[in-house]
């Protein structure tokens, strides 16, 4: 019995990493990916947002902004009866319904976007960008402007 379960352990992890590798290398293929009128592309092993042909901020290809159309609760949603085994909300839920989604290692993080996609539950369904948090605005025009700084905006915009 022992071995019997020793071995079936093995067998689910020698296809566990096929997968993952497979998966790995099926994304590092594609070049781009839309995703709710959202642009993503590959450039030198990171994806960029793209905005009117102009690169954003690299994402993280394993959380998902979502948000529902109903405006529920993303914990209440069966990720497994959508194939997507380990998907699940990693997030309180922010104003007006946002939350934050994690796509475990052993999924492709587009497929898995598509297939919610695919739902039709969401109407905002969007990779996370990392983004570069700076003390300063970097709108040239910022020392002209001295309203801004009269009315505490760079400490404003250092909280959100």
């Amino acid at each position: 019995m022992k071995t019997k379960i020793f071995i079936s352990n093995i067998i689910y992890i020698f296809y566990s990493l096929i997968f993952f590798i497979f998966t790995q290398e099926s994304l590092s293929q594609q070049n781009s990916f839309l995703l709710k009128g959202k642009e993503y592309r590959f450039i030198t092993d990171k994806w960029y947002s793209f905005f009117n042909g102009v690169q954003g901020s690299e994402l993280d290809p394993t959380r998902l902004i979502v948000r529902l159309k109903n405006r529920g609760k993303v914990e209440d949603l069966n990720f497994s009866n959508m194939n997507l085994d380990g998907v699940a909300s990693c997030s309180d839920r922010f104003l007006s319904g946002y939350y934050v989604s994690k796509i475990p290692p052993t999924l492709n993080p587009f497929a898995s976007a598509r297939r919610l996609e695919q739902t039709n539950l969401f109407d905002v369904l969007e990779f996370d960008l990392i983004c570069e948090l700076t003390a300063n605005p970097n709108d040239q025009y910022f020392p002209n402007q001295w309203n801004l700084t009269k009315l505490g905006m760079p400490i404003a915009w250092d909280i959100s």
